[in-house]
This record gives structure tokens, C-alpha cells and sequence, in this order.
């Protein structure tokens, strides 16, 4: 608040982007997961306390289901952005997407798929997963969502399925549907008159 920052985002390490290094260095600079959520649940608390609930504060990349009472600040990815290298003789010169990129090298074990979070969640790099296992990813149901302190701020993600079938749904008589997005974190229909 001392300088008028509008906006945190505190991303997680991803070890495709720390260089060349050891065997085992990653466990060296990060630690798990579930023994960084009390401390960023703490910081978060204090954001809204201070700074109020609507202060863009965000997470990268920590699994939802370490600290789902937060899962509104946790972010996997963003809007599709291409990105073109300047440096037209290395690996990446071609365009390419951002996310799809930092996202190619992350896994989910297959009990996260019941896990309410499965759609938006990215799961974990695999280098992380190698050092620390997956243990401490667990499904989180949809009834324990809808039982949290924000789960008002999860409703797209609450109400899915819903919004799929809307998606699905022949529009009234004198409308046409112009577009339906559930492929995201916040799914979207929107309807014209026809006129």
C-alpha cells in the first residue's frame, strides 16, 4: 500500500526456468507444497484483512488442494497468450502458447480426476513430483467445496456442470447463442435477440 501496488501474483518455481544445475537442487530452493500453504494462508489472511477482499493478491501454480479455503487466488494458466522469442536462433523461435508451454512438463496423479479442481488445476511439475512425491494431493469433493468461507467465489467452478448443459442448450425461439466458453476458470454463455 506504501507505493500504491495494485496487484501481487507470488508464482511457484518452475524448474524448467531455473537453468542448468545438480541432481536434487530442486528440493535445495523449494519446499513442499503443503508445508508452504500455512504461511501463504497466513499472508492472504492479512491481504484481506488489510488491503480488503477484493486485492488482486494471486498464487502460481500450488495444487488447489493444499489450500482450497484460497483456491479464488490460485491461478495454473491465463488467458491464451502467444509468445515469439526474439532470439530467432534458439529452441522457442517460433510462436508459441505461453501456458501450453509452462504446462507441458506437469502431471496429475489419477485420483486428482475426482477431485472437484480437476478442470482448472494443472497439477504438478514433474520434477517436483519426482522429489516430493504426490501424497499430499488429495481430491477435494465438490460438497466440501460448497462448504467454505469463499465458496461464493468458486460459483463457476461449483456450478459447471451446469453451465455446460446451458452451454449445450437450444436458445429460446428468437435467439441465437453467440458464444459459450467452460473450457476456462470462469465458463460464460452469452445470448443476442436475433435481431
Amino acid at each position: 500500500s506504501r507505493y500504491g501496488i495494485g496487484e501481487v501474483h507470488l508464482d511457484q518455481v518452475n524448474p524448467l526456468e531455473i537453468g542448468n544445475r545438480p541432481p536434487g537442487y530442486i528440493a535445495t530452493i523449494l519446499a513442499r507444497y503443503s508445508e508452504q500453504a500455512p504461511y501463504l494462508s497466513r499472508m492472504l489472511a492479512e491481504f484481506e484483512r488489510t488491503l480488503g477482499a477484493d486485492y488482486e493478491v494471486h498464487l502460481g501454480n500450488i495444487p488447489f488442494c493444499v489450500m482450497p479455503r484460497w483456491a479464488h487466488r490460485i491461478y495454473h494458466a491465463g488467458r491464451q497468450t502467444e509468445v515469439v522469442s526474439a532470439n530467432v536462433d534458439g529452441p522457442y523461435h517460433e510462436a508459441h502458447d505461453k501456458y501450453a508451454r509452462k504446462t507441458e512438463h506437469k502431471h496429475k496423479p489419477d485420483s486428482c480426476a475426482g477431485c472437484a479442481f480437476d478442470p482448472i488445476c494443472s497439477g504438478v511439475f514433474d520434477e517436483y513430483a519426482e522429489t516430493f512425491g504426490t501424497s499430499e494431493l488429495v481430491p477435494i469433493s465438490l460438497d466440501a467445496l460448497r462448504g467454505q468461507p469463499n465458496a461464493a467465489r468458486l460459483f463457476t467452478l461449483l456450478e459447471r456442470h451446469a453451465l455446460v448443459q446451458l452451454a449445450r442448450a437450444e436458445p429460446p425461439k428468437d435467439a441465437r447463442l453467440v458464444g459459450a466458453e467452460v473450457g476456462g476458470r470462469d465458463p460464460e454463455g452469452r445470448l443476442s435477440d436475433g435481431l
